[in-house]
């Protein structure tokens, strides 16, 4: 007891040396009295705010939330929550949206406690005050789709199995192809379940694996299934369903199913592409093989370089969204930009979902910015802001390609400036999308600093709050700010 005490002490009397005496802060005259201010980072928000949730005003609350922040940590560490979940709860508070962290620990916390608890009521208590975490954190952190994730599997740890997997389905709709590969085998084994227990139709079931089947071939297209887990699922909803009990018969093995290797696979399939370099066939499935050994990974082996020829071969052939895409990521690594731009716009002329095509004209955009084409990339997120009004990533990419212009456009303070506070006010809209928050603050605190200071505003002979017009390419009108 006495050295947990002498802790505590030790602990407060460093927030209070620190805070009372070691920090600096920038003070307001209003009258005769001085306002302190807290610093620049505090009143644009944290990296991940969202703007919904209490941070704090002035100094003296930015230094009461930074000693809770101090004193809670320390306990966090020890793995004593009895002692640093009050400051915690204070941190809470005070101010939610300062920082995410603290919703990452309390998320610890209370699963400890809900482990911990000697009673169904305690247990259930912990758990309601995770959930209510959850939606805490969404509301002033953004990044619903992935909060919604964690909080199925919370629920489905705690035995909530229908409320976990209703979360799960609506989790779908928002992260799409995005979705965490866990979530889709949990849900596609739910599915089955329900199959075999007659709760659900084999068209359920097909219906299902049909929704999902695009997303986990992009996956795998695109270089994301680094642990196979993707292809393992793919291979499960492929599988034919039956409702009765298997009947043992003799079948013939297929020649392809022993294949495990890259030397196997080239062994069966390059013949038959050297006979028919042609045969759309045998070219998907020698490029399905290929990319369940995982040759992607593979980089600079004679391996990867045959899987980046086929991808070539069937997009010359039979190109589908999957291999054009995974084209274009190739000739992205490769900086071959104008080649990519090429695939990603063939891939854009199959889509028929304007949500997609909406994502699709920010890989362009992406494209031409690695080109410091900034102009032209700005235009193909604006095309994808009228498919997809409120379009938070595009917002971000609009603020970006403002900010890559910054020095170029104009050669005046003010016109450099211009585009500083044009960029602040896309990234001020895509924060309005929780997907996009936490990249649209980064970008805002990036903005702020080419923001100039008040006497900067004075000496440039404009009002604070002034409209001004960015010239160049961008003909915008924005409005004068200082930091």
């Amino acid at each position: 007891m006495a050295i947990r005490n002498w802790t505590f002490l030790a602990l407060l009397l460093a927030s209070f040396v620190y805070w009372g005496c070691g920090s600096s802060s920038s003070a307001t005259k209003t009258g005769t009295q001085e306002k302190e201010q807290p610093s620049l980072e505090s009143a644009a928000g944290s990296s991940t705010s969202t703007g919904l949730c209490k941070t704090f005003s002035t100094k003296k609350e930015e230094q009461e939330v930074y000693k809770n922040i101090s004193l809670y940590k320390e306990f966090f560490k020890q793995g004593n929550y009895k002692d640093g979940l009050p400051y915690w709860e204070k941190v809470m508070e005070q101010a939610p949206g300062f920082r995410k962290t603290p919703f990452i620990d309390g998320e610890k916390m209370y699963k400890h406690y809900a482990d911990e608890a000697a009673s169904d009521m305690g247990k259930n208590l912990y758990v309601n005050k995770l959930l209510a975490l959850y939606d805490e954190r969404v509301k002033c952190h953004g990044e619903e789709g992935a909060v919604m994730e964690k909080k199925a599997f919370s629920l489905l740890k705690y035995d909530r199995k229908d409320e976990a997997y209703g979360l799960m389905e609506k989790s779908l709709d928002l992260n799409k192809d995005a979705a965490n590969v866990l979530v889709l085998k949990s849900l596609y084994s739910r599915y089955l379940g329900d199959f075999k227990d007659k709760v659900k139709t084999e068209a359920d079931v097909k219906a299902f694996g049909d929704r999902i089947r695009p997303w986990i071939d992009g996956a795998i297209a695109s270089g994301k299934d680094t642990d196979g887990k993707y292809a393992e699922l793919l291979e499960k909803i492929n599988k034919p369903l039956t409702a009765t009990k298997t009947v043992t018969t003799t079948t013939t093995k297929s020649p392809t199913a022993d294949i495990n290797t890259y030397e196997d696979a080239k062994a069966y399939y390059g013949p038959k592409m050297d006979a028919d370099p042609s045969d759309v066939d045998n070219l998907k499935r020698y490029y399905s093989k290929l990319t369940k050994i995982k040759c992607y990974k593979t980089a600079g082996s004679e391996c990867e370089r045959t899987y980046i020829k086929l991808i070539s071969d069937i997009n010359r052939i039979a190109p589908s969204k999957a291999t054009l895409t995974k084209g274009a990521i190739y000739e992205m690594k490769a900086k071959n930009y104008d080649a990519a731009i090429g695939f990603y716009q063939k891939a854009i002329e199959m889509l028929d979902n304007n949500d997609d095509k909406a994502k699709y004209y920010l890989y362009v955009s992406s494209a031409y910015r690695s080109k410091k084409d900034n102009q032209t990339a700005a235009e193909w997120a604006e095309k994808a802001l009228q498919l997809k009004p409120g379009f938070g990533k595009a917002y971000v990419t609009l603020g970006n390609c403002y900010l890559g212009t910054y020095g170029k456009c104009g050669t005046s303070k003010v016109e450099k400036a211009g585009l500083a506070w044009l960029a602040a006010d896309m990234f001020n809209k895509a924060k309005q999308d929780p997907e996009s928050a936490d990249k649209a603050q980064k970008g805002l605190n990036t903005a702020y600093k080419y923001f100039p200071e008040k006497a900067d505003i004075f000496m440039m002979d404009i009002s604070e709050g002034a409209p001004h017009r960015v010239g160049c390419w961008i003909q915008k009108t924005t409005t004068v700010r200082s930091k």
